[in-house]
C-alpha cells in the first residue's frame, strides 16, 4: 500500500490530503475476510509545533474505501493554521499506518478444511 500526502495553500487556507493506493492482493484479501480497518480523522491533535492542542469532530472512515482524506485550516480562523495542517496530516498518517499494521497482524484461524478418512 502506498500513502501519499499532499499539502497546498490557497488564499490563506492550508489543505492537507492523504491518499491510500496500490493495495497488495494480500491486504485486499485480509480486508475481504476480516473487514476494512477504520480510523478517526477527527479527535484531538497535538504537536510540538502548536501552542495548544486542537480538536475536530470525530469521523470514522475506511482506510481504503473512503480515501483520500482531506482537512482544511483557514488562517483567518487560526494563527497556527499551517501547523494545524501539518499536525493533522502527521497524525492521520500515523493512524493509517497503525490500522494497516493491525490488519496485517490479523490471523485467520477459522478458514480451512478438515478431511477425515474413516
Amino acid at each position: 500500500m502506498q500513502l501519499k500526502t499532499s499539502t497546498t495553500i490557497e488564499a490563506g487556507v492550508y489543505k492537507a490530503v492523504i491518499h491510500t493506493s496500490d493495495w497488495s492482493e494480500r491486504d485486499l484479501q485480509l480486508i475481504a475476510r476480516t473487514g476494512e480497518p477504520t480510523i478517526d480523522v477527527g479527535g484531538t491533535f497535538s504537536s510540538a509545533l502548536l501552542t495548544a492542542d486542537f480538536e475536530l469532530d470525530n469521523r470514522y472512515v475506511g482506510v481504503r474505501s473512503e480515501s483520500p482524506f482531506t482537512c482544511r485550516f483557514d488562517s483567518r480562523d487560526s494563527d497556527d493554521a499551517e501547523n494545524r495542517a501539518i499536525a493533522w496530516a502527521a497524525e492521520i498518517y500515523a493512524r493509517i499506518v497503525a490500522a494497516v499494521t493491525e490488519l496485517r497482524a490479523r490471523e485467520d484461524t477459522f478458514t480451512g478444511e478438515t478431511v477425515v478418512t474413516i
